[in-house]
């Protein structure tokens, strides 16, 4: 859900239009509520800037932004216990997310957004 919101965002920005969650919440189809946590949670992460009276927008150039950055961001921290279980698990779950954010490449805002815009002309 989080990448569907920055990809909104990011769209929107090429447009040059600010994205505010009440229009995130009717485009994506979540409550408004959700909208604003992940928004929340990519503005400390310092991924977008602005406020829901405004709009949001993507903080850096869509090109330096890398998809893999933006997954490693919104990551929960799950506050595993020392535990040989917690250990066992915290070691499951690092190696799922280095295998996402292998997944992600080189990929980067830019580069994607400019895929999503030429999908959505030709469909």
């Amino acid at each position: 859900m989080v990448m569907i919101v920055v990809l909104t965002v990011a769209v929107n920005q090429t447009a040059s239009k600010l994205t505010t969650s009440a229009e995130l919440s009717a485009l994506i189809g979540v409550a408004p509520a959700a909208a604003r946590k992940i928004l929340n949670m990519l503005l400390s992460a310092g991924i977008i800037v602005g406020d829901d009276e405004h709009g949001y927008r993507i903080e850096r150039p869509l090109e330096t932004v890398p998809l893999a950055e933006i997954y490693a961001a919104i990551q929960p921290n799950y506050g595993l216990t020392k535990t040989t279980i917690g250990q066992v698990c915290y070691s499951v779950v690092v190696k799922a997310n280095d295998a996402a954010v292998a997944e992600f490449g080189d990929a980067d805002l830019a580069t994607t957004v400019a895929e999503i815009i030429t999908l959505s002309v030709e469909i």
